[in-house]
């Protein structure tokens, strides 16, 4: 883990107090350079300077040696059988499609533990109504 290994009080101004770095406390009105920033923070911001915050007096960095693998399975994959029937689908004005669901896992190299869950990618369309009278066939699966 790396540590700051600088001028402390300047963080402590920039990013608020931090416990047990120092006694000293910033003036009340003397940093002139901020005054002309909005007065209301985004939400990114915030976020931003509590991980700065963070990493500042615990020397916490993001890890680039990820412990967590995602894998998909597409090999197992399923697909549902459309809720409504070709012909419905022509008279309604809609398009005649399938759910795709693929087989996911989290794996933990540490351990080579997996946890499996199946995920919905999308919807599929096999036909479509609006290409004529009688639906025009985007696949074939017959």
């Amino acid at each position: 883990m790396s540590r700051y290994r600088g001028p402390r009080f300047k963080k402590i101004r920039r990013l608020g107090a931090l416990p047990g770095l120092t006694n000293k406390r910033p003036k009340v009105g003397t940093d002139l350079r901020n005054q002309s920033r909005s007065g209301k923070k985004s939400q990114y911001r915030i976020r931003l300077e509590e991980k700065q915050k963070l990493r500042f007096h615990y020397g916490l960095t993001e890890r680039h040696d990820h412990e967590i693998e995602f894998q998909l399975f597409v090999e197992r994959y399923q697909l549902v059988e459309p809720l409504i029937k070709e012909r419905n689908a022509v008279y309604e004005s809609l398009t005649y499609s399938s759910e795709l669901y693929v087989s996911a896992g989290l794996i933990w190299k540490t351990s080579r533990d997996m946890q499996e869950q199946t995920i919905l990618i999308g919807n599929i369309p096999l036909m479509n109504s609006l290409a004529g009278k009688g639906g025009k066939r985007i696949l074939n699966l017959k």
